[in-house]
């Protein structure tokens, strides 16, 4: 997981406190879910299967009872730190000796996934089940149980997904956007314990075959783009673009003599893109007749803190809608003026109670919780202005003393 999903969960969960942390370092302390993260056999797996050196046996204090004591005491370390739940992550192939323990011992009361019959898969010809097999490079092939009545041993041959990326020259969010909209078919579906897909080789040849079967080789005339820049400039996704290119929407497509079948080395003439995606588009200040604003511009028109139109947005309190933004060619999700005044309809900032009263907002929000009239919402930190229901207000009258005017004097400037 990197530093941007870290943000974005953080964002879109304002109450989660997530942390990374090996496990020595997470000696002495607790968290309420904690994630073990590959559990696996191997070499570098969790316990190491690497082989210690004879001579160091020469050296070395007696061999303990247990074997992996030394890692099985860390492994008690990172169980032990967690207060109501343990996930251990680990492969379905070669989990290690420890995650083997934990499941075959009953008294652990392990919970799994799903069961390995629940996980089989099917073979895209006959129906059959299709049974891994680890080739000699290490990486599992997948053939039917029926192979010698299929016939079809092409279909047997699969890639997975990255592998499939690498020979259309596409990165792993767009090779799982063209297996999701159907246009490049799998042999299996990603499950909640399988987080990869695998692809046939001749459906992968196929797809290849329909999209250069009109492009043009070695021919480029005009002004061309290449597939990145045709999704950016129409705020679309690649599937889209490589539709209309299938279905013959789009005519002047070229590439050159070593396009080996890549999506990346497609080119687009830009006037046919225009044409045929951009026009006619909506836009930003003018999407069905009604006002929209930008985030911070609604923050403004609500008079609160910058930070609490995306909260609100968040946590469903406040309807957006996503519209191109012709100015810097994105998608962007935008307020309409309609969706906030029914929004102000039913709630009021308490920075505008304190307003109304002339002190502090946390003397209002004090003052309101003696009335027994909470905010909306609470835990959202200092950055977020805080609402309460106008009908809850409607026959309240609060005792808040004005907040008293300070006189301040101006200090005698130095001749």
């Amino acid at each position: 997981m990197t530093n941007e999903n870290t943000r974005d969960l953080q964002r879109r969960f304002p109450r989660l406190s997530l942390s990374f942390k090996t496990i020595h370092s997470s000696k002495g302390l607790e968290a309420d879910h904690v994630v073990l993260l590959r559990a696996d056999a191997g070499q570098t797996g969790f316990p190491s299967e690497i082989v210690d050196d004879v001579l160091l046996a020469l050296v070395s204090p007696e061999a303990e009872l247990f074997e992996n004591a030394e890692e099985r005491r860390l492994m008690y370390v990172a169980m032990t730190r967690a207060r109501h739940t343990l996930t251990v992550m680990a492969s379905n192939a070669r989990p290690s000796a420890f995650v083997t323990e934990l499941k075959t011992d009953p008294a652990y009361a392990i919970t799994t996934e799903k069961t390995e019959a629940e996980a089989a898969h099917v073979c895209g010809e006959c129906g059959g089940r299709l049974l891994g097999v680890i080739g000699q490079d290490g990486r599992t092939w997948y053939q039917c149980e029926h192979i010698q009545h299929c016939g079809n041993r092409a279909a047997t041959q699969t890639l997975t997904s990255q592998e499939a990326r690498r020979e259309l020259g596409v990165s792993q969010g767009v090779i799982v956007k063209l297996l999701e909209s159907g246009l490049l078919p799998r042999v299996e579906e990603r499950t909640s314990i399988r987080g990869y897909s695998r692809i046939r080789v001749q459906d992968l040849r196929e797809f290849q075959r329909r999209i250069f079967k009109s492009v043009v080789v070695g021919e480029t005339s005009g002004d061309m783009l290449t597939i990145a820049k045709v999704c950016r400039a129409a705020l679309l996704e690649t599937p889209d673009v490589l539709s209309a290119l299938i279905d013959g929407s789009l005519e002047k497509v070229s590439a050159p003599f070593d396009h080996e079948y890549r999506i990346d080395r497609l080119l687009f003439n830009r006037e046919e893109v225009v044409r045929h995606f951009l026009n006619p588009r909506r836009t930003l200040g003018g999407m069905d007749g009604s006002k929209i604003l930008k985030q911070r511009d609604a923050a403004t028109y609500l008079k609160v803190k910058t930070a609490t139109v995306p909260y609100l947005m968040t946590v469903g309190l406040l309807e957006s809608q996503v519209v191109a933004n012709p100015v810097i060619r994105r998608k962007q999700s935008v307020i309409s003026v309609t969706a906030l005044d029914a929004f102000m309809e039913k709630f009021i900032p308490v920075s505008e109670v304190a307003a109304q009263y002339e002190t502090h907002t946390n003397v209002a929000l004090e003052a309101l919780r003696k009335q027994g009239i909470g905010p909306i919402y609470d835990d959202c930190g200092t950055q977020v202005s805080r609402f309460v229901r106008r009908s809850e207000l409607a026959e309240v009258s609060l005792d808040i003393p004005k907040r008293p005017k300070r006189n301040r004097r101006r200090s005698a400037r130095p001749a």
